[in-house]
């Protein structure tokens, strides 16, 4: 059975009031509406969830699902998917939750086209008026694994009355777009769009930025960063310790590209903050999220000079430092500069963050973020020691995918010592078709690809009786 719905990624992101409101996008994004598909793809920092977040306000009937890696699973995208519907639309019966709530991964893979089938029928019965599905970073899903076609699934055959728009970064592909796009039926939005225009820079820097630029310093500011938004906001803090007199913006920006342009911007904005800050956001960059509990465990760990991180975070906010808030009041760090955070502390010092960033949320319970931290610190023999323990969690959850997702970051040693084991956990829960479910996954692994091995395993049955020591072999290819 799957575990609890994780509702953060069901409730759509609050409005930022000290963004700029465009209504020349959300104008454009209002035309989902007359589309059975719309794909919004940018490259990170193009504002693309703020145009959503502003897009919100202005549907009446909205489901929205904030898409993370852990969705790849089609038992966690679908249940997701269907309390994303529930929560737009309160009353509306015969989603298969029932299906899914009693769904043992031992039975092997989900069956989802039936149970898509069943979304679509009861959005048919029952959607009366215009729904618009948002799956923002939907990018995560639709490279790999079967959620690309339970997508594509939904996106066909769904009632009229349904729009659904994908957001995410380049490039976002469906198997039927080109049969979408030759009936009408896909409006695409890219990253040109999202550009800030010269009225809209001036806009932006007077209103927010309480600073008036001349026609000039407008043209300089939208040739050099072409209108991204991140540039711009780079650019004002770059400027806004400065007096206005003493105050010129530069006309000889040299970069070769527009990722130059910002390495050179925050690298500026990062060397100008106070020691603390600057050493705040280099440890917690380790993090995925700000939790003010793990920052402060974090920084204790490494003998950070520990001031209360939660004040630390709103002195962040204050200075709009790049600190985003997410549904359900989650912080973290805006994506690109999240990247160049990283890229900043020394190697060692990133992998040992990393560790002791593993061994508090292991302490805390959160199995999968100590997977994920120790992954980073390519501490892979603790990786499968952990996933020897976690993986029956797993797989008795359906999560298949996930579990094959762990398997493919690991080195083919680790991998083949740890899949070799005689009695490993992680398939003693299985029965055989749950087994036939498995090899297909761990086909798809491309590291596990690399090399071939046979093993034997004792097999136990559903239900938990143990039929004796049949042996059943895998191909490992």
């Amino acid at each position: 059975m799957i575990q609890n719905v994780l509702h953060t990624k069901i409730i759509p992101p609050p409005r930022n009031a000290r963004t700029l409101s465009r209504p020349r996008i959300t104008q454009t994004l209002l035309q989902s509406l007359e589309y059975r598909l719309t794909i919004l793809q940018a490259e990170a920092g193009y504002g693309k969830s703020t145009a959503l977040a502003e897009l919100v306000g202005e549907i009446e009937t909205l489901a929205w699902y904030q898409v993370h890696e852990d969705d790849i699973d089609p038992l966690v995208f679908i249940t997701h998917l269907c309390h994303a519907f529930l929560k737009a639309i309160p009353d509306i019966p015969d989603l298969p939750l029932h299906h899914l709530e009693a769904w043992n991964g031992t039975q092997g893979p989900l069956p989802w086209q039936g149970v898509v089938d069943e979304i679509i029928n009861a959005l048919s019965t029952h959607l009366k008026t215009p729904l618009l599905l948002v799956l923002d970073d939907a990018h995560l899903v639709t490279d790999v694994g079967e959620v690309v076609h339970i997508i594509d699934r939904l996106v066909s055959l769904a009632p009229s009355k349904l729009h659904v728009l994908l957001s995410g970064r380049p490039t976002i592909n469906l198997p039927t777009l080109s049969r979408l796009r030759l009936q009408g039926e896909l409006l695409v939005i890219d990253q040109s769009v999202l550009l800030f225009t010269s009225p809209e820079i001036f806009s932006l820097f007077e209103v927010h930025y309480g600073l008036e630029l001349s026609v000039e310093e407008v043209d300089a500011v939208a040739t050099y960063t072409e209108g991204w938004a991140i540039a711009l906001q780079l650019i004002w803090q770059s400027i806004r310790d400065k007096s206005p007199v003493a105050l010129e913006i530069p006309l000889l920006w040299q970069t070769k590209s527009l990722d130059a342009l910002f390495d050179m911007l925050a690298q500026e904005v990062f060397e100008r903050q106070p020691t603390d800050v600057r050493d705040f956001l280099l440890i917690t960059s380790t993090l995925r999220d700000l939790q003010s509990e793990a920052c402060d465990a974090l920084r204790l760990a490494v003998d950070s000079v520990v001031t209360d991180s939660a004040s630390m975070l709103a002195y962040l906010r204050r200075q709009d430092l790049f600190v985003i808030e997410t549904a359900g009041g989650t912080l973290r760090y805006h994506h690109i500069f999240h990247n160049f955070l990283r890229q900043q502390g020394a190697l060692k010092e990133r992998l040992s963050w990393n560790r002791l960033a593993a061994d508090y949320f292991q302490s805390d319970g959160n199995q999968e973020a100590a997977i994920y931290h120790l992954l980073e610190a390519q501490a892979w023999e603790e990786v499968a020691n952990l996933l020897d323990d976690y993986s029956p969690n797993l797989l008795k959850a359906g999560l298949l995918d996930t579990l094959a997702t762990y398997l493919d970051t690991l080195p083919p040693e680790t991998l083949h010592q740890l899949i070799a084991a005689p009695y490993l956990k992680s398939i003693q829960c299985l029965n055989a078709q749950a087994v036939a479910g498995m090899q297909l996954n761990v086909y798809q692994s491309h590291l596990v690809q690399q090399f071939y091995c046979i093993i034997s395993f004792p097999v136990i049955f559903a239900g938990g009786n143990e039929q004796g020591n049949k042996n059943t072999f895998i191909r490992c290819a």
